[in-house]
């Protein structure tokens, strides 16, 4: 399996709230193949500081969750925020932007994604906006929120 995650699902892999099982399930398969955008090394560092500040995580929790981060993003296939990829987001901006408020750093997630999708890639991601979005877009979508694995509209 083929597995692009974007930061909403990917945080669930480091820290335990809903949606975790279904994505640990997805991950530990051996067959899988897991990419996502480097944008989302700085997107998780932030979420983790964010849940925190919140309350969610201690001092000894953060410092694991971003340890055990950095040596799984060890391996991953990384995706760099190229011209290729801020293109595609921008032309998913222009067709998702105005009525269904696709933003920028989703949509460069899903930019690059698009740019593997006909790979037979699936699109991990746990922000039901963006998930819908992907789906509107034909692309195969896995919503570990839903358990849901949807193809197109």
């Amino acid at each position: 399996m083929k597995l692009f995650f974007d930061t909403s699902a990917l945080v669930k892999l480091f820290h335990e709230e809903d949606g975790t099982r279904a994505v640990e399930q997805l991950v530990v398969k051996e067959s899988t193949r897991v990419r996502v955008l480097e944008l989302a090394k700085l997107e998780f560092s932030s979420a983790l500081y964010r849940r925190y500040r919140g309350g969610e995580l201690d001092d000894a929790n953060l410092e694991i969750a971003m340890s055990g981060f950095l040596q799984q993003m060890s391996l991953f296939e990384v995706i760099g925020l190229d011209g290729a990829v801020v293109s595609r987001a921008r032309e998913l901006i222009s067709e998702h932007g105005k009525v269904e408020g696709l933003r920028s750093l989703d949509a460069l997630h899903l930019g690059a994604f698009a740019s593997g999708a006909d790979e037979g890639w699936i699109f991990v991601c746990a922000d039901r906006r963006l998930a819908g979005i992907a789906r509107r877009a034909g692309f195969e979508v896995i919503d570990p929120m839903e358990g849901s694995h949807v193809v197109g509209p």
